[in-house]
């Protein structure tokens, strides 16, 4: 595992912030600036190296229209951990095409969110309930770490 990188940008969905270890902000719920903020941290966060595969998604889920399946198909992957923005479009719809695509799907608790608290819970339930494994990411880590 000497080439595995991650970063962990967690949210914290009672106050809509997304933070590293190094900084919080809070964007009072307001979900178009939120998301717009994500994506240029997480841009600035995770420079592209050579071997990086980037799948530019239009769609809720990152599956649809996209090469990332057949991507990941060609580099023998069969597990599929699911971070982000927000937990009943984008993730939900991201978990359930993993799922269909037959990859074991794991949604990382808490490094999801969404506007709507009680959204957020509902559908980590109904996710856990039916399609995929909803884990703390330092449990992910610990596990990925110990293969």
């Amino acid at each position: 595992l000497g080439a595995l990188k991650y970063y962990i940008l967690k949210v914290d969905p009672k106050k809509n912030i997304l933070f590293n270890p190094e900084e919080s902000i809070d964007l009072s719920g307001n979900t178009g600036p939120f998301i717009q903020y994500a994506y240029v941290r997480i841009q600035s966060i995770l420079k592209k190296v050579n071997k990086d595969i980037l799948i530019e998604k239009k769609f809720a889920s990152s599956f649809f229209e996209t090469t990332l399946a057949a991507d990941l198909r060609q580099m023998n992957v069969d597990s599929v951990v699911i971070s982000g923005v927000t937990t009943s479009g984008c993730v939900r719809a991201t978990a359930l095409d993993s799922l269909q695509n037959n990859f074991f799907t794991v949604v990382a608790e808490d490094c999801v969110g969404d506007r709507d608290l009680n959204a957020h819970r509902a559908n980590l339930f109904d996710l856990q309930s039916k399609y995929a494994d909803v884990v703390h990411s330092e449990r992910i880590i610990k596990s990925l770490l110990q293969k």
